[in-house]
């Protein structure tokens, strides 16, 4: 089914490329990859801005052991309360 799909979407893209041009479906493809590329981004930048934090606690406390613990049992409180999201999660079986 995926693939009649894709030859009717590369059907009408070849049509389409008569008035459109190449340019314009081009900017349109780079764009979207570029949103979607800057959108990814986003959870790789959180744990880097996580790390360096609790990096940067951990450096300046005058009891280590004890900040990166406290760090660790708010994480895993913020996680245990995360879990009521799950539920919101479409949950499919199969196909």
């Amino acid at each position: 089914m995926r693939a009649i799909g894709m030859l009717a979407v590369a059907a009408l893209a070849t049509f389409a490329l008569r008035r459109t041009g190449y340019r314009p479906p081009m900017i349109a493809g780079f764009a979207a990859t570029a949103i979607g590329t800057a959108l990814l981004a986003f959870p790789v930048a959180g744990g880097i801005t996580g790390i360096s934090i609790a990096s940067a606690l951990v450096a300046r406390s005058s009891n280590p052991g004890l900040t990166q613990a406290a760090m660790f049992t708010v994480l895993a409180v913020i996680m245990v309360l995360l879990i009521p999201l799950i539920f919101l999660v479409p949950d499919h079986r199969g196909t």
